[in-house]
């Protein structure tokens, strides 16, 4: 492990071999694990989409329905100034 002192006192002292070698390791990880996921769900992919614009078409209703429900909630609220008074008989 190098220091960061040692690394301003010998900038070459950081080979690339290491850095690439690691580098290398990182992008077979990651290209290996996309590769499975894509063997593995390939033959349930509509099965997936269709789940997931279900999924996002419930979200959606539900939001609409939320923000429908706040705005009917405020509006019906009682308003002082709006009220008229009656008079008593």
């Amino acid at each position: 492990a190098w220091s960061l002192r040692q690394l301003r006192q010998r900038p070459h002292a950081l080979h690339l071999a290491p850095l690439c070698t690691l580098g290398i390791a990182g992008e077979v990880v990651w290209v290996s694990l996309y590769v499975g996921l894509g063997f593995t769900f390939a033959d349930n992919i509509t099965l997936i989409a269709s789940m997931l614009s279900n999924a996002s078409g419930f979200i959606t209703a539900m939001g609409v329905a939320i923000g429908l429900g706040i705005w009917l909630w405020k509006s019906s609220k009682p308003r002082m100034d709006k009220q008229v008074q009656r008079p008593h008989i």
